[in-house]
């Protein structure tokens, strides 16, 4: 072969293999007219570049691009924006700050804002997603179907749909969401701000507010093919029309951990004020589940304020407080229904390092009501303090002064499911190093001086207050 022709030939073909160079698209109009033609540059018929517009282009790129959104109200009001698959590389969308750039969906129209299919790959950062409806296919704000999913400092408010009010997870895949704050979803079926449906589920320094399904899993649901980490967040306020007023998880195996995280204020009309998951294993590390009410309606249908758990799944409660919590009791012949205290009900596994106050005794094994609790546990008054701003990203419920959950933690420090010390408590600040932590999320006496967590409090408070 000629040896020019052979250069040539090779050169040719590294060029055309070689991967789209990544573009910047910069967004500088709050329209949300499409782009004028597809030929790598962002341009409406108008000349400027709306999102729309540079998902358009960005998706038939195979390529790492990345959008950047300019402050003010992105008005999406032409349906859904363009599907993401592999064949549109990585992308993502960075605003100007979750207050500055919102994206909104439209009031007249039922539509999610984009669906990351098979293989796709999106993050976005920033930025709010706020009023999206997505009641014809599910998922509210953003719908995964085996793809891959990251949300970074970011808002979702005021999202709806049958299943998953700001996100739904189908089909495998991967979502990861940290520092980001969730309120006032609804789901008209469950999960009021996520539902996952299969594969992985991460949320570090979440917050979840306000939630509603009209059957299980006020702010979260996990179905039996998912798995999830839940770790540093806080679910407050949430309600169920059925089980689960924060989250409903049928995951078997232990596919569900609850990590350094406070639940406190949920309601269920039925089964798990905070925590129901009545066929399968959750597991619950280092955390605080207190004032959750199950039975919120006192129809007298209804167990486990705190936690409900209804099989012999073998959940492990380890370094927790469960306290506070309500169900309900029928007297005088059924003709009265009063809130009654109630921590747990089924069977729960302790580590022997927990604080699980109020338990119905005396009952049946056939009696849903009861907790069976194997391994010891303390009953004592945690002198739990009110959900406040003790810094960090989260609202937090300190211990009080003497409290006898100072220190009353497993030897040699606390745990995660993997056997992982805790080094921090929710809000990042330090746990005991190598000795008995403080039971719950709170490590009592820490303090959190100048540094990002502060910075996120003060974010944080004027999105949910």
């Amino acid at each position: 072969m000629n040896r020019r022709f052979c250069v040539a030939l090779c050169l040719w073909s590294a060029w055309s293999v070689a991967p789209a160079r990544a573009v910047d698209f910069h967004v500088n109009s709050l329209g949300d007219d499409s782009d004028a033609a597809i030929d790598g540059i962002c341009a409406t018929a108008a000349g400027v570049c709306t999102l729309r517009a540079a998902v358009e282009e960005a998706e038939l790129q195979n390529a790492e691009d990345e959008i950047f959104l300019p402050p003010g109200i992105i008005m999406i009001v032409r349906g859904n924006l363009p599907d993401l698959q592999a064949a549109a590389g990585r992308l993502t969308i960075t605003g100007a700050g979750f207050k500055e750039s919102v994206l909104h969906g439209s009031s007249s129209q039922i539509y999610e804002l984009i669906w990351v299919k098979a293989s796709g790959w999106l993050k976005i950062r920033d930025l709010t997603l706020e009023n999206f409806q997505g009641f014809v296919t599910g998922g509210g704000g953003v719908i995964t179907d085996g793809g891959t999913l990251v949300v970074e400092r970011c808002s979702f408010s005021g999202n709806q749909s049958n299943y998953g009010g700001s996100i739904q997870q189908l089909s495998g895949g991967d979502v990861t969401v940290s520092q980001t704050a969730f309120a006032n979803g609804m789901a008209s079926q469950q999960g009021g701000e996520i539902y996952v449906s299969s594969g992985l589920f991460r949320c570090h320094e979440c917050i979840f507010e306000g939630a509603h399904a009209d059957l299980d899993g006020g702010a979260i649901y996990f179905a039996s093919g998912s798995s999830g980490r839940i770790e540093n967040s806080l679910f407050a306020g949430n309600t169920a029309d059925r089980d689960g007023g924060a989250i409903y998880s049928e995951v078997q195996n232990g596919g569900v951990e609850l990590v350094n995280s406070t639940v406190t204020a949920n309601s269920a009309a039925q089964n798990g004020g905070g925590i129901a998951s009545p066929s399968h294993q959750l597991d619950i590390y280092s955390t605080t589940i207190t004032d959750n009410h199950a039975d919120s309606d006192l129809d007298g249908t209804g167990d486990g304020g705190g936690v409900f758990y209804f099989v012999n799944a073998g959940s492990l409660i380890a370094n927790s407080i469960l306290s506070g919590n309500l169900a309900s009791v029928t007297i005088n012949g059924g003709g009265l229904t009063l809130a009654w205290p109630s921590d747990c009900s089924g069977p729960v596994a302790s580590n022997g390092f927990n604080f699980i106050r109020n338990i119905l005794t005396g009952c049946d094994a056939s009696d849903h009501g009861c907790c069976t609790i194997t391994g010891g546990y303390g009953t004592a008054n945690p002198l739990l303090q009110p959900a406040i701003y003790n810094g960090g990203s989260t609202r937090t419920q300190a211990i009080g002064p003497g409290s006898p959950a100072l220190e009353n933690g497993a030897p040699g420090g606390c745990a995660d499911g993997m056997g992982g010390e805790l080094l921090t408590d929710q809000r990042g600040a330090p746990r005991v190093a190598n000795g008995r932590c403080d039971l719950g999320a709170f490590e009592y006496g820490s303090l959190i001086f100048n540094d990002d967590f502060d910075l996120w409090e003060w974010k944080w408070s004027t999105v949910v207050p």
